[in-house]
């Protein structure tokens, strides 16, 4: 069990977020863009419901990306 590096997500993988902790699939893998100056990843991903989510972390700023898991690391009530 394991945090999940968005770099490397591929269409069809599957992870955990803290959204809460939810099962994504990825639509649209990662993608390396320059925004700004700043070196992004943007990548599309479906929760259980069929809900599409766009996710984007940035480079150096981690801590402020979605934390994603192979394992679901958060669960809420919700999820019992």
């Amino acid at each position: 069990m394991k945090r999940v590096d968005h770099r490397t997500l591929k269409t069809g993988d599957t992870f955990y977020c803290r959204i809460p902790s939810e099962l994504f699939t990825v639509t649209s893998p990662s993608e390396h863009v320059i925004t700004e100056g700043f070196s992004q990843w943007k990548w599309k991903a479906t929760d259980e419901d069929g809900n599409e989510q766009e996710f984007l972390a940035t480079d150096g700023y981690e801590e402020y990306a979605p934390s994603i898991y192979d394992y679901p690391a958060y669960v809420s009530f919700r999820n019992l």
